[in-house]
């Protein structure tokens, strides 16, 4: 499929649930969330585990969801090292997700943006169960993604299974506590061996008032559970902080 085409397909679903989420949203009493959030960590680790920055990047993502479940998203990392890598990447997300299934495709693109055509586009499907058990809510999942490689990106088409739990815990009106723990496989994406891979992720919450979220600790563990040449035990730290408006 010629990479244009594809482009052109991925920005005209963004901008047809962009209009249909806006009509939606303009047609009852619910207004769309939108929660803007700036992470900075020491590397970055993506998520089959591989370092693809080891110095601090910081991370800024923009998310507009609506009431009939259709979502925006546009997510920016930035390195300091001057190179171009992951360290300095832009991802656009359109998709819609419910208690039960989340739907949606995603481009990623290197800066600088010279190209567009010239990236990697995810499309991506998932299952999952909230479940509420007083103070805590599980989230147990089952998630497929398929990686089409467009212009220039090489040999990085392929697809990537997971199954994992997300855990929120309510510790007080102030303290929350947010982890997630997931088992994947991915074929030789992101110019890596394939393999198994786990991944812990948590940050410690404090909410500083109805909009605004301070997490001063933010954690990610990844480990290699096949053998791999190019991963090994990986361990990322730094802080964020979370606002939204309703």
């Amino acid at each position: 499929m010629h990479t244009r085409f594809i482009v052109s397909v991925i920005a005209s679903l963004a901008i047809l649930l962009v209009q249909v989420s806006v009509s939606f949203a303009q047609s009852t009493s619910t207004r769309p969330v939108v929660t803007l959030s700036e992470t900075a960590l020491n590397k970055y680790i993506i998520r089959i585990g591989k370092e693809v920055e080891k110095d601090w990047v910081s991370q800024t993502d923009v998310n507009v969801s609506f009431p009939n479940g259709l979502y925006v998203d546009l997510w920016g990392s930035t390195g300091f090292d001057g190179k171009e890598n992951f360290g300095r990447e832009i991802d656009i997300t359109a998709g819609w997700a419910n208690r039960h299934f989340d739907f949606g495709v995603s481009y990623y693109k290197l800066i600088p943006l010279n190209d567009i055509s010239a990236g990697l586009m995810d499309i991506y499907a998932e299952t999952h169960h909230i479940l509420k058990f007083g103070d805590h809510t599980m989230t147990p999942y089952v998630k497929v993604d398929g990686m089409i490689a467009l212009k220039d990106v090489g040999d990085n088409s392929g697809f990537i299974g997971a199954v994992g739990m997300r855990h929120a815990w309510q510790l007080n009106k102030t303290f929350s506590l947010s982890q997630g723990l997931e088992f994947l496989y991915h074929t030789p994406i992101f110019h890596s061996d394939s393999g198994m891979e786990g991944r812990y992720d948590m940050a410690f919450n404090i909410g500083l008032s109805k909009s605004i979220v301070l997490s001063p600790i933010v954690l990610r563990v990844a480990t290699p559970i096949s053998h791999m040449h190019d991963r090994k035990l990986s361990e990322a730290f730094g802080g964020r902080v979370t606002m939204t408006f309703r």
